[in-house]
């Protein structure tokens, strides 16, 4: 029925009926996004892991020692990850939550700030001071170039969390953005989802399971070219906004952002962190 009303309900009704849902979840959760607002980083650079497998390459803790660090999904199964200096921990996909209904592991990872998709607000009761929630629903702020990300009001859609994590970082005031862990190896690989840890459930994260579950190929061929369009919109957003966003990931094959080796691109921060010791 989901399928039926989305291939053949006209595209503005399909739209008007987007806007009239985000607006009503701006107002059962208004008073929960006010909490994001003037959200400032203390520093310019910030470091995003994404969990593939290419972070195992890293000695984390002496690479990033005292770099802000933006993290997501299941970075908890990392060993290092309380000697990092994490400034937020992000978690945007429902079926990583389906997955991990149990969420206190991910709390327990010392961070300054939990950011979770509204989707989440009805099972997740935002006690902690330092909890903040996303509400995804208006690509007008990155499409116009015009204004800065406020996500105090109904912010960027986004594919998966590092795009969320992404835009978190932006609005906190970043200007440079380094990537690390953005493998994004889909259609290179038999294992379609490849993380920096033993999967759980590898067999379901297989080329070939997709057809068991009656998808196909094609299907992740197109969720590859929506996330690919999402980060070139992304990007454009960025550079407009004097955003640096660099992809240091030496396996990764997103190839939308600039690419430097890690210790070009952290050459100034070292040297920064130098001087203040």
């Amino acid at each position: 029925m989901k399928f039926f009303l989305k291939e053949y309900t006209p595209v503005y009704l399909l739209a008007l009926y987007r806007k009239v849902r985000v607006t009503l979840r701006f107002f059962s959760v208004r008073a929960l996004l006010a909490k994001n607002y003037g959200l400032q980083a203390q520093s310019d650079t910030v470091v995003i892991l994404g969990n593939g497998p290419s972070i195992n390459q890293l000695d984390l803790p002496s690479v990033l020692a005292g770099v802000d660090v933006i993290v997501m999904n299941s970075f908890y199964r990392h060993p290092d990850a309380h000697k990092l200096k994490i400034v937020a921990y992000c978690v945007g996909e429902q079926g990583w939550y389906a997955q991990n209904s149990d969420i206190s592991n991910m709390l327990n990872t010392p961070s300054s700030q939990y950011w979770f998709s509204t989707d989440f607000a009805a099972r997740l009761k935002p006690l902690l001071a330092n909890i903040h929630l996303y509400l995804p629903g208006n690509d007008a702020v990155l499409k116009q170039h015009k204004k800065n990300l406020d996500l105090s009001h109904p912010a960027p859609y986004y594919e998966n969390t590092s795009q969320m994590a992404i835009m978190i970082s932006m609005s906190k005031g970043y200007k440079k953005i380094i990537l690390l862990g953005f493998d994004h190896n889909y259609l290179a690989s038999e294992w379609y989802l490849e993380h920096f840890y033993e999967e759980d459930f590898k067999v379901e994260a297989s080329i070939s399971r997709l057809y068991i579950d009656g998808a196909d190929y094609h299907a992740l061929i197109q969720n590859c070219e929506r996330m690919w369009a999402r980060y070139k919109l992304i990007n454009s957003y960025a550079l407009s906004r004097g955003i640096e966003i660099i992809n240091c990931g030496k396996d990764s094959y997103l190839d939308v952002f600039r690419r430097h080796p890690l210790q070009t691109a952290m050459t100034p921060i070292t040297k920064h962190l130098e001087n203040i010791l």
